[in-house]
């Protein structure tokens, strides 16, 4: 980030932050003139406090808007692409909750006051639910292709951890317009405020903790896509995790659960631009000192065009030239196929684990017997003559445990749990020295 970058992230957080804290009130009024107010007069009084003051509070959304979109486009129509639905209906009440004041004002009956005094509550309740409900949203994170579009679905952004935050938005807006009411109002009305702002305080606080643990639970594996140079491999999954309360970088291949992602994976089978963005992952983790966890499934690399025509074989080297050197713990397992140089590419690692029931070769056994007997039918002598097993590994001193398939998670975290402490211990050089004595003794 340039320094002229970070000079307009802050106006922007500043601009944001000046919106929320002043326009906080004013929901929280609107809220408070249909749920606390008593009567008539009670009204006007809540609404008259913020008559002077609400249509110049609108003014720093509007400003951090278009500063948004001067300074950061394309953060700015990633925001759009995702969230194009909650911002249309934040718009819409903003537009409603805008227009009630005037025709309160302009209407010459009760009923009609009451109405739009309605609205007004609503939609300020409304407005800042779906600000929270989109801000958690971000906090959890939304799938974002390497072009910048997220490509959010409703239930991304409307699930239980942010119906919470949308919650605790909405409540904190309300104790705020409380606040307000309590200064600038008198009487009843000011009474009344102050009593269940008192009561609002224990309430979030006691929120606050739930939507803090919620958010430990719910925020355990961020997926990060693209490989920065030309677009995402569906194939090779990854991001940012938290295991034992330590966080890690995760990178997986994985082949699908239905035809579509069968196609879209190519069957777990990566592409060049998957292994790169295996390698972007990697290189950040060692940036941040966080240890590499692969969790590798493939018959092999990609074998089409497009793939050699894009550095299949330059991929794979690279992968295996910084992977020999990266300053961080790397832990692999192999879960199902481990297949040729697509598979080693994210197996060079400080440990290698194996499920009892995966393999794990140079080569598939129908390619090995076409290339030794010009016979691919003869796979399973080829198989057995190969010693590609769980067992056959470890005798060979190719990985260092088999786990077991039975009580697979609670194994498998007794292993990374061990492993992690036991490599934990290890300098950076001392890692890249162990990683190269492990590979070059073969």
């Amino acid at each position: 980030m340039t320094g002229l970058q970070l000079f307009w992230f802050i106006i922007v957080g500043v601009l944001f932050s000046g919106f929320f804290f002043l326009e906080g009130f004013d929901y929280g009024v609107g809220m408070s003139a249909i749920t606390i107010a008593k009567d008539k007069r009670e009204v006007e009084q809540a609404i008259g406090s913020i008559g002077p003051v609400w249509d110049l509070n609108e003014v720093w959304l509007l400003t951090a808007g278009g500063a948004m979109f001067a300074s950061f486009p394309y953060w700015y129509a990633s925001l759009f692409s995702g969230f194009y639905l909650i911002l249309f209906l934040i718009l819409v009440g903003l537009i409603f909750r805008g227009v009630t004041f005037e025709f309160r004002h302009h209407s010459h009956t009760e009923k009609g006051k009451m109405l739009w005094t309605k609205v007004l509550g609503v939609a300020s309740f409304a407005i800042p639910f779906l600000f929270g409900l989109m801000f958690t949203s971000m906090i959890q994170g939304v799938p974002m292709d390497a072009k910048g579009n997220v490509t959010a679905t409703f239930t991304t952004y409307v699930n239980f951890l942010s119906v919470v935050g949308g919650v605790a938005v909405t409540l904190l807006a309300w104790l705020h317009g409380l606040n307000y009411l309590a200064l600038k109002t008198e009487g009843a009305l000011r009474e009344r405020a102050a009593k269940i702002a008192n009561i609002l305080y224990f309430v979030l606080y006691a929120g606050e903790v739930v939507f803090a643990v919620l958010l430990a639970i719910f925020t355990d594996f961020f997926e990060l896509h693209g490989d920065r140079q030309l677009t995402d491999d569906e194939a090779i999954v990854g991001g940012i995790a938290r295991f034992n309360n330590q966080a890690v970088t995760v990178i997986g291949i994985q082949k699908g659960r239905n035809l579509a992602e069968n196609l879209a994976t190519n069957f777990g089978q990566p592409s060049p631009n998957g292994y790169r963005k295996a390698l972007r992952l990697m290189k950040q983790a060692e940036k941040f000192g966080r240890p590499v966890i692969t969790f590798i499934n493939t018959a092999g690399a990609y074998p089409g065009i497009e793939a050699e025509e894009r550095g299949q074989g330059e991929a794979i080297a690279r992968n295996l030239l910084e992977m020999s050197d990266l300053k961080v713990p790397i832990i692999a397992f192999i879960t199902g196929e481990g297949g040729s140089g697509g598979a080693l590419a994210l197996a060079l690692a400080n440990k290698v684990y194996i499920l009892e029931n995966a393999v794990y070769s140079v080569l598939s056994p129908e390619g090995f017997a076409t290339i030794l007997w010009k016979d691919g039918s003869r796979r399973d002598e080829a198989a057995e003559l190969m010693k590609i097993t769980a067992p056959h590994l470890l005798e060979m001193g190719l990985v260092d445990a088999i786990i077991s398939e039975e009580n697979l998670i609670d194994n498998l975290k007794r292993q990374l749990t061990e492993s992690l402490g036991e490599l934990s211990l290890l300098t950076e050089i001392e890692l890249a020295e162990q990683r190269y004595e492990r590979f070059r003794k073969y």
